[in-house]
């Protein structure tokens, strides 16, 4: 999302930061125009609210009650119009002082440019962001699915994770006991883990119903996880070749292993060993 000191950097448009510098940074994700003297109902948050002042307050108490409202309803930043024509020519010093007082950035907007271009160029803005998002998104996924297909295994995977993300990843099994790991810091991750692996260890030791699923890996886009295999059904054959990727062969411990695209939309899956092709399907995610 453009942030106020992008928009005020844009020549095309001619904005002015009068007051609020301090809160610069913040991120605009619409412009709306109100004229309201009370418009904070009719706002969803993060708006930059654009007015020529018809009703502004003639005080400072005023002033500052009016943006205190504004601030309270999410708006991120107040361009106010200026123009022969309109009724200010310059931003109003009791509005500047209510404005430094909340920290909220007040601009202004030149005679020559109407509201619509600044409306246009924040969502023009707001579009190439999100735009950025997903094309780094596609090329991430991408990359993974790439380290996924090829020898290099758990580590090849947390390898094209790091380069594409700059964080690092570590895989754990049930027992705490690390499979793969990349970047520094892994060792902080594996105590941030800790409970969350004592949990589902307990957890599916207990309960003997469904499979359960642990991503183990996060925050990860691609994962390996390990999953138990429900007690009452009987391991296909040559399923102790599994080992390499289960605290236990498929056998013994009733163990197998998931391998998937872990997708924020996905809502089922099926859960397979990797070795010995047994499956089953793991439902709702």
């Amino acid at each position: 999302m453009p942030t106020v000191v992008e928009l005020v950097a844009d020549p095309d448009l001619g904005l002015m930061l009068v007051a609020g510098a301090g809160q610069a940074h913040r991120e605009v994700d619409a412009a709306a125009v109100s004229e309201l003297a009370h418009p904070g109902s009719w706002l969803q948050g993060g708006e930059l609210l654009l007015t020529i002042g018809l009703l502004l307050p003639a005080t400072v108490e005023g002033c500052r009650a009016y943006l205190s409202e504004l601030d309270a309803a999410g708006v991120r930043a107040v361009g106010l119009g200026l123009g022969a024509d309109l009724p200010h020519q310059h931003a109003p010093d009791r509005l500047v002082t209510a404005a430094d007082e909340i920290g909220i950035p007040l601009l202004t907007v030149p005679d020559p440019v109407p509201f619509i271009a600044v409306t246009k160029a924040v969502f023009a803005a707001r579009a190439r962001a999100e735009r950025q998002d997903l094309e780094w998104a596609l090329r991430t996924q991408r990359a993974l699915t790439a380290a996924a297909v090829t020898p290099g295994g758990l580590l090849g995977i947390l390898t094209a994770h790091r380069d594409a993300t700059g964080r690092t990843g570590v895989v754990l099994d049930l027992l705490g006991r690390v499979l793969a790991e990349s970047g520094p810091g892994s060792a902080s991750l594996v105590t941030a883990l800790e409970p969350l692996i004592d949990s589902v260890r307990d957890q599916g030791l207990a309960d003997t119903g469904g499979p359960h699923l642990l991503p183990l890996t996060t925050p990860f886009t691609t994962c390996l996880g390990v999953t138990p295999r429900p007690p009452s059904t009987s391991a296909p054959a040559g399923a102790g070749r599994c080992t390499p990727w289960a605290p236990g062969a498929c056998a013994a411990g009733w163990w197998s292993t998931v391998r998937r695209i872990h997708l924020p939309r996905s809502r089922s899956r099926a859960i397979s060993c990797r070795c010995c092709r047994w499956s089953w399907n793991a439902g709702s995610a």
